[in-house]
């Protein structure tokens, strides 16, 4: 396997994490969009502005995973994040973890995982959650098996995006 190197994002590497971002996301999750609902969800989401702000925010944690020096993948990490009964000072919560796909499978994941759930710990965070789709059995499955547990289920308002992908699983794991 390449060597594969992970570090935490700075304010410079916004084209970087830009690029990767809605490259990684689009390669993984295109096919769960009505035409137009991909472009929306990237400004929604993805836009230079939204990504250049959290980038300076002290709250927010963007490690890249590198492989022979290339970006793959990433995991986004929200230091004050609530979840219901969970205060924001108690929680953190993986907004997002992502991976070019021909690098899913490798250990990546499990890598950034960990890396997040010791940043937690290291600002006293009791609590980290996600979510996954219902539709992602296999992510559910592997959150399953790193601990994590099913909280509850939301459905996602976003019009856009196929019927089939909008429930998702809000997951838990006690720090």
């Amino acid at each position: 396997m390449e060597e594969v190197t992970i570090r935490k994002a700075t304010p410079a590497d916004l084209e970087l994490v830009y690029t990767l971002c809605r490259r990684s996301y689009a390669e993984n999750f295109a096919t769960h969009w009505q035409p137009t609902g991909l472009e929306w969800y990237f400004e929604k989401v993805y836009s230079l502005k939204g990504i250049e702000s959290e980038l300076i925010s002290p709250d927010i944690n963007y490690f890249v995973a590198f492989s022979d020096s290339q970006p793959v993948g990433y995991i986004k990490l929200n230091l004050a994040s609530a979840l219901k009964e969970i205060s924001a000072a108690e929680a953190a919560e993986i907004e997002k973890i992502y991976f070019l796909p021909s690098y899913q499978g490798k250990g990546l994941g499990t890598k950034l995982i960990s890396l997040a759930l010791d940043t937690a710990r290291a600002r006293n965070k009791k609590w980290i959650w996600l979510g996954v789709l219902t539709s992602n059995e296999k992510a559910r499955v592997f959150y399953t098996n790193l601990g994590f547990k099913v909280q509850d289920k939301i459905t996602l308002p976003f019009s856009l995006l196929k019927e089939e992908h909008r429930d998702m699983w809000r997951m838990t794991l006690q720090l």
